[in-house]
């Protein structure tokens, strides 16, 4: 048969309740059972009447005791304020794209005809001013959803550049990408567009275009160095005036700084 428990006085470790001072007999009882806190020592304390006197006041923890809560990083602060502060148009902006409107090198020329390219340049910004002697070239990110913020702020553009253009390198630098305008439709909204964003340059990061009063003008024909005659857009009103070969001609006058549909 099995050995039923016994109890001998022990010292319990820890009080049996808290709200009345226990018992004395009952602190030096224990189980003979061999287990920690034991269904007997509980049944035990159930069945014990707590003694005679007033309860204990309970006391209120004071408020040096109450779990404090640890400040965040600086980091995590910016970060939490930047879903509520409302942001201007040029904060947190520290480079621009700047499109440079050029010709190819003639031995790029395709039917006799050279061919006009658009190269993307990132300029760092300094309080907010174009720091034009830190320009440097930059090539067209695969995924704009993923691209830097400066990036992302010409989305639109970036996605008409890459439909109305042909992708192609600078001759002898593969890394320099180059984007050709050819005869795609889109074409004359893409320079249209980059005027419109005040970062349409010709041949140099500094030189801004843009855009002039519509100019007139009538087929001629040119002759090259050779004696070799082509046709050719005469305007009257821009003698000096760079004609680009697209599918609606623009006209370039450096001097001014301007670019004229025809």
């Amino acid at each position: 048969m099995p050995r039923r428990p016994s109890w001998t006085p022990l010292s319990p470790t820890t009080p049996p309740w808290t709200c009345c001072p226990p018992d004395p007999q009952l602190r030096g009882s224990s189980c003979t059972c061999g287990r920690y806190r034991c269904r007997h020592v509980a049944a035990l304390v159930l069945a014990t009447d707590p003694p005679d006197g007033p309860r204990p006041a309970q006391t209120e923890a004071a408020p040096d005791d109450a779990p404090t809560e640890e400040p965040l990083d600086a980091r995590t602060q910016q970060w939490l304020a930047s879903f509520t502060e409302t942001r201007s148009a040029a904060r947190g902006r520290q480079f621009e794209l700047r499109y440079v409107l050029r010709f190819l090198p003639p031995g790029t020329s395709v039917g006799g005809t050279r061919r006009v390219a658009v190269q993307l340049t990132r300029v760092p910004l300094r309080a907010e001013q174009p720091d034009l002697s830190a320009a440097e070239r930059y090539s067209l990110p695969r995924n704009l959803a993923s691209a830097p913020a400066f990036v992302r702020r010409d989305t639109h553009l970036l996605r008409l550049l890459d439909v109305a253009t042909t992708a192609t390198h600078e001759p002898g630098r593969w890394q320099d990408e180059l984007h050709v305008l050819g005869d795609h439709p889109a074409a004359d909204l893409l320079i249209e567009s980059m005027l419109e964003s005040g970062r349409l340059c010709w041949e140099r990061p500094e030189a801004a275009l843009t855009r002039g009063p519509d100019l007139h003008g009538h087929l001629a024909w040119m002759s090259d160095a050779r004696g070799a005659q082509a046709p050719t857009l005469h305007l009257p009103d821009a003698p000096g005036a760079t004609v680009l070969p697209t599918p609606r001609p623009w006209a370039v006058q450096p001097p001014r700084r301007a670019a004229r549909p025809c």
